[in-house]
């Protein structure tokens, strides 16, 4: 009974959230008037919520807490890219709904830009790490599962704002999500992207160790006179 009380009055801040959000604005919209209208006190919020953007986001959060889980615990014969686009498609629209109505927000309210942004490293550190572990591969020191992660997320995020840009509305359907596979499917394989890091690997150690050795050189160098 109690778990369904504190479940009915965090769906009843959401909703109200956002729909004062869409009435007034975020910024011209208090967490005390939220809070007036569920008839909850502003210190109860804060058991449901550590903040006004975290309020703004909460169905983006639950989604990337359901990734996070999912991914971990998805079936054997489904690789992680697949599961990635199967997830986008089947749990992202509520959430990406959620971030079309903040998305004109973002650029006036660093807040809600700074939240977003954390959100979307989460989602990338997750699928990195998971893109990593499939390969055998040490997910700290692998490139290419963070190039690769890196820029579904990219491509994704930056879909959406070209959309909001040219037509004044976020694209919340299929399209954005096909014209990122599209490019992906260009993405480089794993071998290429190795092959470059290991190149770059060397340049840098190389670069390190002359340093190293010239500073013995530079400390017993005497002045000119």
């Amino acid at each position: 009974m109690r778990e369904r009380k504190k479940l009915a009055t965090r769906t009843a801040l959401i909703s109200t959230a956002r729909k004062l959000f869409a009435e007034k604005g975020y910024e011209n919209t208090t967490l005390e008037e939220i809070c007036e209208n569920v008839e909850i006190h502003i210190t109860t919020f804060f058991s449901y919520f550590k903040s006004k953007e975290e309020l703004a986001f909460a169905h983006t959060i639950e989604n990337l807490q359901r990734f996070r889980d999912k991914v971990a615990h998805r079936p054997k014969n489904v690789d992680v890219t697949k599961f990635w686009w199967q997830f986008v498609n089947e749990f992202s629209l509520q959430a990406r709904t959620e971030e079309s109505a903040l998305m004109t927000s973002m650029d006036s309210v660093p807040a809600l830009r700074s939240r977003y942004s954390s959100i979307v490293r989460e989602y990338e550190e997750i699928l990195s790490h998971a893109l990593a572990e499939e390969s055998g591969v040490d997910p700290v020191t692998d490139l290419y599962s963070r190039l690769k992660a890196a820029t579904m997320l990219s491509l994704l995020v930056t879909g959406a704002r070209w959309y909001l840009d040219v037509f004044g509305e976020v694209e919340v359907g299929v399209d954005s999500i096909r014209f990122t596979q599209m490019i992906m499917n260009r993405f480089p394989v794993r071998s290429v992207i190795e092959s470059a890091q290991r190149s770059f690997e060397k340049a840098v150690r190389n670069k390190m160790k002359r340093r190293r050795l010239a500073k013995p050189l530079s400390r017993h160098r005497k002045p000119a006179r």
